[in-house]
């Protein structure tokens, strides 16, 4: 039996070569392996992921509001592990949730992308 876990915080300093300026992320990953009985060799994982206080790219300086909304969303993962390989499964974006990332010019042009919507990746 093997329980991991890893967390991660930071706090982003102001560079105006990122495209987005986070005060707050956060970060987890858990993953279990079963050991024994049944479920031998079958694994379990889950995380979240947490971006607060979020501003568009480059810290533009208009007239209009730089803000992103915070974003919170969930992964998870089994996998088996046999002799030769592995095989995992992942579910992302669990919940479906837009990670916007932009910005808004001066002149009222803007430009917007966002991640993937609810996906499963496989891999060996």
């Amino acid at each position: 039996m093997r329980l991991e876990a890893f967390r991660i915080n930071s706090r982003s300093k102001k560079n105006n070569k990122h495209t987005i300026k986070n005060n707050e992320d956060a970060n987890t990953w858990l993953s279990y392996r079963f050991g024994n009985g049944f479920l031998k060799r079958f694994g379990l994982s889950a995380d979240y992921q947490y971006q607060g206080g979020r501003q568009s790219w480059f810290e533009s300086n208009t007239q209009y509001d730089q803000r992103l909304s915070d974003y919170f969303d969930t992964n998870f993962g089994i996998s088996y592990v046999a002799k030769k390989f592995d095989a995992n499964l992942l579910l992302n974006n669990t919940l479906n949730r837009k990670l916007y990332s932009g910005y808004r010019g001066g002149q009222g042009e803007y430009a917007w992308t966002y991640n993937a919507p609810r996906n499963f990746r496989d891999y060996q």
